[in-house]
């Protein structure tokens, strides 16, 4: 919370930078009882020339010389462009936000609570002789000039019960955000929750897009990975079993049995008897029984 820019036990003239000290502003001689307009008058050192501003909770409540506590200047809720002297309260309507203009120094931009839009404290041009202070959009007629008044103070210091801070304010319901002339903006329940909502609903459905997106990658990438899968197991069966037929065919002698409690079979020895390789009837050649008739004698013309 910044610090007040004016003190609560003291009195100040509140000039408007148009008329400089020409004139002042002040309470409008009218009914005794609230509400009560309030004028630029001609500066004449008159009792209700004379505000207090006092600070509670980041706000100001703005009393005269003249009403003390009793009464506080403030907008209803019947008439936002209206500011009067009422009956004093710590509502919306009686809560000022003071500032300084940009780059304009001793200038003060003066807005209300209860409003928290883009009117400020200015001047009706309708009447010149006395203008009234009106909650306008116009920034020209609402720079002021905030001057302590020490001859005030010495004829009435502020009394103590005018310095009794409020058991509680009222507070609006959102922050208004601030410029760089920490001035109040507009802000309203609807145009509040309405970003809200809408920026709620686009995270919804952006998160429910990006859900059934991730849902789809998932599965086409796990179809993938069991096709994947799949193909290698087929390729490695396929791969054992032609492995196994290779050895089968290249080591059918040397193969275990496991038929014949796991003996392994080992090709015929070869045979060490010459004769064993093949049959009898081939080693040996007899003839038939009377075709030989013994040794033959040969012709006397091939006798030696």
């Amino acid at each position: 919370m910044s610090d007040p820019l004016f003190e609560s036990g003291a009195w100040y003239l509140i000039l408007n930078d148009k008329y400089k000290r020409e004139k002042s502003l002040s309470i409008v001689p009218a009914s005794a009882v609230p509400p009560r307009p309030i004028a630029l008058n001609d500066y004449d050192i008159a009792a209700t020339e004379n505000w207090q501003f006092f600070f509670q909770d980041g706000v100001y409540f703005i009393r005269n010389f003249e009403y003390e506590r009793d009464w506080q200047l403030g907008v209803t809720e019947d008439d936002k462009d209206l500011p009067r002297m009422l009956s004093s309260g710590s509502g919306l309507g009686m809560q000022w936000n003071i500032t300084g203009w940009e780059g304009e120094n001793g200038r003060y931009k003066i807005e209300n609570m209860l409003r928290r839009d883009d009117r400020v404290f200015g001047l009706d041009e309708n009447d010149d002789d006395a203008p009234k202070p009106t909650m306008t959009e116009e920034d020209e007629d609402a720079h002021w000039v905030i001057e302590i008044n020490h001859s005030a103070m010495e004829r009435k210091p502020v009394p103590a019960a005018m310095k009794h801070r409020y058991e509680s304010i009222e507070k609006p319901l959102s922050t208004p955000s601030t410029s760089s002339t920490q001035s109040t903006t507009s802000t309203s329940p609807t145009s509040t929750s309405s970003p809200s909502s809408s920026s709620s609903s686009s995270s919804l459905s952006s998160n429910a897009q990006a859900s059934a997106g991730a849902i789809a990658g998932i599965s086409i990438g796990g179809a993938a990975f069991v096709t994947i899968i799949g193909f290698l197991i087929y390729y490695l069966r396929r791969r054992r079993s032609r492995r196994l037929r290779q050895e089968k065919q290249q080591h059918q002698y040397t193969h275990l049995n496991y038929a014949d409690n796991n003996k392994i079979d080992t090709p015929p020895a070869e045979p060490t008897d010459p004769t064993a390789r093949y049959p009898s009837e081939l080693m040996h050649y007899e003839p038939p029984l009377g075709s030989y008739d013994g040794p033959a004698e040969l012709p006397a013309s091939m006798r030696t």
